[in-house]
């Protein structure tokens, strides 16, 4: 009888919907959501960004001098994400916090004689470091990355005048959780900085160093499956930046050692960055290309011992990050 009545002409278009039976689709149905693989890819490779900086602090900042040195440094970040924008319809994805800790170990030494008028210092470190991710709505997505990180760097300098450049690898792997349900991954990458920077008198007993910088990263993950798909993914992260930063500093004596109380800020601008997922999570995204920076801390020389710590925060219109290090060298010339 129901048979007939579904066929009976004349039946009207609601009593058929009343009565038809439901619709069972073809094949598995994927939340494929991109935005989480873009969020840890990109936010590696600003944790590269910020090792490199550190790095570069370490070889300008040795208040001994000349000579050999080998230590540790740590650091921990914090960072609220308003959220990227998708680079399409310019939405917005969901915000999110990022909390980073980071440890290293780095080896400096200086090579003998002059060249080309001038100074030679070679660096290298290696060190490991985790990010933790997450949505900072209910129920959104979280994830975690641990990464070893290596790299070295040539500073060259004649009086006042110095130049630099250093190469940072990153390497690990990262579990990811939002609508797509569990899966992980392996990212990979570098960051590369050149400096060009001199050393001013101001006045009284401070000095200015100013410095210019161009950096670059490139981030990529391995491919992927996501549950219930049958196409993998792959998420990528690059860009440029051009940076010009001002250290006001003095040297003090002080308690049987030499202090060097700094000040910094730092303007940044980001260009040609690319944030992008492709296969079954396919998206482009981008975000704030102008950042602003303020740190003061200190470095101490007593005898062949060096410290430094500092703290920082880092600001454009859709982030703010803030961040504390900490380091010790020897030398052992």
């Amino acid at each position: 009888m129901l048979a007939f009545a579904l066929a009976a002409p004349g039946l009207s278009d609601v009593a058929q919907a009343q009565f038809a039976p439901p619709v069972t689709p073809v094949g598995p149905t994927v939340l494929a959501d991109p935005y989480t693989p873009a969020v840890s890819v990109s936010t590696v490779g600003q944790l590269g960004s910020a090792a490199g900086d550190t790095f570069i602090g370490q070889q300008l900042n040795f208040g001994a001098g000349f000579g050999a040195f080998v230590g540790p440094t740590g650091r921990l970040r914090h960072t609220d994400h308003d959220g990227l924008r998708n680079a399409a319809t310019g939405a917005r994805g969901s915000a999110f916090e990022v909390d980073e800790g980071s440890v290293f170990g780095s080896a400096s030494a200086d090579l003998p004689g002059t060249y080309w008028g001038g100074r030679v210092r070679v660096s290298g470190l290696a060190g490991y470091g985790r990010l933790e991710q997450d949505s900072v709505l209910p129920g959104g997505f979280s994830a975690e990355a641990d990464l070893g990180i290596f790299g070295a760097s040539v500073l060259w300098s004649s009086g006042s005048f110095y130049t630099l450049s250093q190469i940072i690898g990153l390497d690990g792997d990262a579990d990811a959780r939002d609508a797509n349900g569990e899966y992980g991954f392996d990212v990979a990458g570098y960051v590369t900085n050149s400096v060009v920077g001199n050393t001013f008198d101001a006045p009284a007993s401070w000095k200015l160093d100013l410095r210019a910088e161009l950096g670059h990263y490139d981030i990529a993950s391995d491919r992927f499956l996501i549950p219930g798909a049958a196409e993998t993914s792959k998420a990528g992260a690059e860009a440029w930046n051009a940076s010009l930063t001002g250290t006001l500093f003095t040297i003090m004596n002080l308690q049987g050692g030499v202090l060097r109380p700094y000040l910094l800020g730092s303007y940044k601008h980001v260009f040609d960055e690319d944030i992008r997922t492709s296969g079954a999570l396919a998206g482009s995204y981008e975000q704030a290309r102008d950042f602003g920076r303020a740190e003061a801390g200190f470095d101490y020389v007593q005898g062949a011992m060096t410290y430094g710590a500092a703290g920082y925060g880092e600001f454009s219109a859709d982030e703010e990050t803030y961040g504390l290090k900490i380091g010790a060298s020897v030398k052992l010339d």
